[in-house]
């Protein structure tokens, strides 16, 4: 076995970044120095800056260009700091204000490993060492909760391979919920990021044993099963046709599976989730489709009208513009220049280029 054959040993760094050579959403790459002060240069899909202790996990490899390097796929705070760690980080996290190197100093020489437990829980304490407002602590207690929160939030979502961006996203949104909500309820990863399809989602929340018949999941599958005949080129799902769609998707081992599947579609149409209308058949759609399809509606009824635009003296452009013209090209012309919307159509060598350039000759 080569060296660039040889397996990847998964790992975990503890250190402060010391220096961000570029930083993204999406990918970052730097110095870090660790705990035992060594200098390690990282890179990888996430995002980090500089004076940030993190915790970083991943496995060393060797880039062709910069050598050995760290290669991380998942970042968190390090909340597990030494005295003059957590000095370092109260004193310089760009989120924490009104705290500089000798009000962190003292911080962190008074409570040492149970600040977590003081800042959560005795924020007057913490103010009282440092000679501060209570606010600049409260401050603080909020950008380290938030912190910890991501924490929980990183070593979750790991399994669903999410980017620091879109971790980040969650927990801006559901905040210290972020982890129980999507314990309960996985699939809302397919309606909150962009790109997280049902399937994938599945098959992850299936291996953490989410149950078949949970209501969000089969919700979801039928959404997805709308979105994949859409990418088939079908606007609309005849009913019965979906529920077969889904009922295969789903596979819910139960022998009243399909009746399960149409309480839930019943459902996410009375909300308005999906729309459905009686054509020849009664057929079911996104409700974005719907109002496109409705806008677009509107739009052509104005076909018939006379547009304010309209020429007046179409026979004598006809006669002096397009005396080559077919019957059927010049009542192309003639729509064109006195009805709101025209449709042009022919195949090849009809003579469509011809009569549109008559059109546009008129001055």
């Amino acid at each position: 076995m080569t060296k660039a054959e040889a397996p990847e040993v998964r790992c975990s760094i503890r250190g402060t970044v010391e220096m961000i050579f570029y930083s993204g959403p999406a990918f970052s790459a730097g110095r870090l120095r660790t705990s035992d002060g060594k200098l390690i240069t990282f890179a990888g899909k996430v995002f980090a800056r500089e004076n940030d202790a993190v915790l970083l996990e991943g496995h060393w490899a060797h880039h062709p260009k910069y050598g050995r390097q760290f290669a991380t796929d998942c970042m968190g705070f390090d909340q597990e700091m030494d005295a003059d760690g957590l000095a370092n980080f109260l004193a310089n996290h760009p989120d924490v204000k009104g705290i500089g190197p000798v009000k962190a100093r003292l911080i962190a020489g008074h409570f040492g490993a149970s600040f977590d437990a003081a800042i959560r829980s005795q924020p007057d304490a913490v103010a009282a060492i440092a000679k501060v407002p209570v606010d600049v602590v409260l401050g603080l207690q909020a950008v380290w909760v938030a912190n910890g929160d991501f924490n929980a939030a990183m070593t979750y979502l790991s399994r669903f391979g999410l980017t620091h961006h879109q971790v980040t996203t969650l927990v801006g949104k559901f905040g210290s919920m972020v982890v129980p909500i999507l314990e309960k309820d996985p699939y809302v990863l397919v309606r909150e990021i962009a790109g997280f399809g049902f399937k994938r989602v599945d098959k992850i929340a299936r291996k953490m044993g989410t149950p078949k018949d949970l209501p969000s999941r089969i919700r979801a599958g039928l959404h997805f099963c709308v979105l994949d005949a859409l990418d088939d080129g079908d606007c609309w799902v005849e009913y019965e046709d979906l529920l077969d769609r889904a009922n295969t998707l789903l596979v819910m081992d139960t022998l009243d599976s399909r009746d399960v599947i149409e309480g839930h579609l019943e459902s996410l149409i009375a909300e308005g989730l999906l729309v459905s209308q009686p054509f020849e058949q009664l057929v079911v759609a996104d409700p974005e489709i719907h109002r496109m399809e409705t806008e677009l509606a509107e739009f052509l009824r104005s076909a018939g009208l006379r547009s304010p635009h309209a020429v007046a003296d179409v026979a004598l452009l006809l006669d002096a513009e397009g005396a080559e013209l077919n019957p059927e090209q010049r009542d192309a012309v003639r729509n064109a220049l006195n009805f709101s919307i025209s449709l042009m159509t022919g195949g090849a060598g009809s003579g469509k280029t011809y009569a549109v350039s008559t059109i546009t000759s008129r001055k």
